[in-house]
C-alpha cells in the first residue's frame, strides 16, 4: 500500500483499525448503535480519500484498496495477539510470530532478490536495523504488553496518533502534499473513533441524572 499511495495515507486507514475493533467486540450486542455509527463515520472517512482516486486503474485507488483490508487484517491479527497473550509475554510472542512470518516469506524474497536485486548502503543498513529492533521487535513487544491488559479497541485508539506524525513525517522528509481531503477523512476518523469508545450510557445518565 506504501508502494501504491502515500505513507499518510496508509496510516490514516490504519487509523480505522479501532473502530473495526469496536464493531467486532460488541457484534449486535444490545448497547452497540453507537458503536455502529462509528463505523459508518470511518467508512465516510475512507470515502473522502478514495472517491477523488476513482479510476479502477489508477495505482492510488489499487493502495487504498490495499491499505483498507491492511486496517482489517491488522484487527483480526491483534485480535489473535490478544488470546495467545494469555500464555505469553510481548516479547516472546512478537518472536514466535516474526520468525514464523520470514519463513513464509522466503520463497517471496528470493523471487523479489532474484528480480530486483539488492542495493546495499550505510542509510540502507541504518533503516534495516531501526526497523528490526525498534518498530520491529520493542514496539511489537510493547503493542502485545498492552494487548494483555487492554481490550484491542482501547489499544487501538493510541493508534490512532500514527496517521498525524506520518503525515508531518512525510510532509517534511518526503515532499508528501498534505491536502485538504486528508484532514476531512482524519476528522471523520478520530470522531468515529470517540464515537465508538465513548461510554454514552454513563455520559446520558449522569447528564439526565435526578440530582441535575
Amino acid at each position: 500500500a506504501v508502494a501504491l499511495t502515500s505513507p499518510a495515507t496508509v496510516a490514516l486507514f490504519m487509523g480505522t483499525s479501532p473502530v473495526w475493533a469496536l464493531v467486532w467486540e460488541e457484534r449486535f450486542g444490545k448497547h452497540s448503535a453507537h458503536r455502529y455509527l462509528a463505523a459508518v463515520m470511518a467508512l465516510a472517512g475512507v470515502a473522502v480519500l478514495i472517491l477523488p482516486s476513482l479510476q479502477l486503474r489508477s495505482a492510488e485507488w489499487t493502495g487504498n484498496l490495499v491499505a483498507l483490508a491492511a486496517s482489517v487484517l491488522w484487527t483480526l491479527f491483534s485480535r489473535q495477539c490478544q488470546t495467545l497473550g494469555s500464555s505469553m509475554s510481548g516479547l516472546e510472542l512478537t518472536g514466535q510470530a516474526f520468525w514464523r512470518a520470514g519463513v513464509l516469506l522466503i520463497p517471496f524474497a528470493l523471487i523479489e532478490v532474484a528480480t530486483r536485486g539488492v542495493r546495499w548502503n550505510g542509510p540502507t543498513m541504518g533503516l534495516q536495523v531501526y526497523a528490526i529492533l525498534f518498530s520491529g521487535l520493542l514496539g511489537f513487544a510493547l503493542w502485545n504488553d498492552a494487548l494483555r491488559v487492554w481490550p484491542t479497541s482501547r489499544v487501538f485508539l493510541f493508534g490512532n496518533l500514527i496517521p498525524v506524525t506520518t503525515m508531518v513525517f512525510a510532509h517534511f522528509f518526503l515532499g508528501d502534499p498534505v491536502t485538504a481531503n486528508f484532514w476531512i477523512s482524519l476528522g471523520f476518523i478520530l470522531t468515529a473513533v470517540l464515537v465508538g469508545q465513548a461510554d454514552w450510557r454513563r455520559i446520558l445518565s449522569s447528564r439526565w441524572s435526578p440530582g441535575d
